[in-house]
């Protein structure tokens, strides 16, 4: 079991391998239909996004009048990417815990599957070696049926409750960017190794329309989860780019995620300016540049480290290196 393992970046591969296939098994086994992913990472449907930064937003169809949630529902693995952490580049005292770049698993039903849900979600969650008092599920005393779901089966299923662990509101609760639509949550968390502190790995929804259920999801990013099995730091610790550039904590993690969100970005067509999209790339390269002087990290040692990240995540190396140190090369001298 996953669980059972020692970490190690080496093994990453087989590790997210692990995971995903018992992700895939548990809930086309409990009757879900395998959802087709986007390739892109452009959020071409869900206009309420520049990137396409969880599973939501591709199920966001199925939340509108037009398209139902047929039989058991869907489950979905997608490849994301959020920029959140591209508004803290600058500020060295602030190191983000997540990862931009990263992949999602998901699920979505129709409303009536709530109790299905958790307990096909704790079964996969068992069935990767985390023993059921390493569970907690985390609800506010305000959403009164979705706590008495949760009660109905602890004593099955074993895991711990927290109610009102969090005083803002908003820890429970969803926006999907559309009017009228929004989610009443209950976050999972695990604790790793017998140790008393629980960290989310991830959340089950209840969506409603103008206070009627309309359908339930659930997410769980795959690095999130291994991190929190595996007691790393936080995520980018286990993502792909740690094999790259081995992970520290402090500023190189920053770094490191922004060489990640670059690539990405480049890969999906962005250039750099000055506004939405390319706005986002170029504070990502400008930040490249900042990090390798304080890092003293030379540009060839960068055009390298792109290199070998383009062919770890994608198999192949494009021009993309080429392009960001013709950038960092024009910024620099004008700076």
């Amino acid at each position: 079991m996953l669980i059972e393992r020692e970490f190690n970046i080496i093994d990453l591969n087989s590790i997210e391998i692990e995971l995903l296939d018992t992700f895939n098994d548990t809930f086309k086994k409990n009757g879900y239909t395998k959802h087709k992913s986007k390739k892109s990472l452009i959020s071409s449907e869900d206009h309420s996004v520049r990137f396409i930064g969880s599973t939501t937003n591709v199920f966001k169809k199925y939340l509108t009048k037009d398209v139902d949630i047929s039989d058991d529902g869907f489950y979905l693995v997608q490849k994301c990417l959020r920029t959140r952490n591209t508004s803290v580049l600058f500020d060295d005292n602030n190191i983000p815990i997540w990862s931009s770049y990263f992949t999602a698993m998901g699920i979505i039903s129709p409303s009536g599957n709530l109790d299905k849900v958790v307990k096909d979600t704790i079964e996969f969650i068992l069935k990767l070696g985390i023993e059921c008092s390493r569970i907690k599920l985390n609800v506010s005393s305000q959403d009164l049926d979705l706590l008495k779901c949760l009660k109905k089966y602890q004593v099955e299923l074993g895991y711990l409750i927290e109610v009102d662990g969090q005083s803002n509101i908003n820890y429970y609760r969803h926006t999907y960017g559309m009017k009228d639509v929004f989610g009443r949550n209950f976050n999972i968390s695990i604790n790793y190794n017998e140790r008393k502190i629980f960290k989310d790995i991830g959340n089950i929804v209840l969506i409603e329309r103008q206070k009627i259920p309309i359908a339930v999801e659930m997410g769980i990013g795959v690095s999130t989860l291994i991190s929190k099995i595996f007691g790393l730091n936080n995520s980018i610790e286990s993502s792909s780019i740690s094999k790259i550039i081995p992970f520290k904590k402090g500023i190189i993690s920053k770094f490191a995620d922004a060489i990640s969100t670059s690539v990405v970005m480049m890969r999906e067509g962005v250039k750099p300016g000055s506004r939405d999209k390319p706005r986002l790339l170029r504070t990502n390269l400008y930040s490249i540049s900042y990090f390798r002087k304080k890092l003293d990290i030379d540009l060839e040692k960068i055009k390298q480290y792109i290199n070998d990240y383009e062919k770890e995540e994608f198999g192949e190396v494009t021009i993309v290196s080429n392009n960001v140190i013709d950038y960092l090369n024009i910024y620099e001298e004008i700076k």
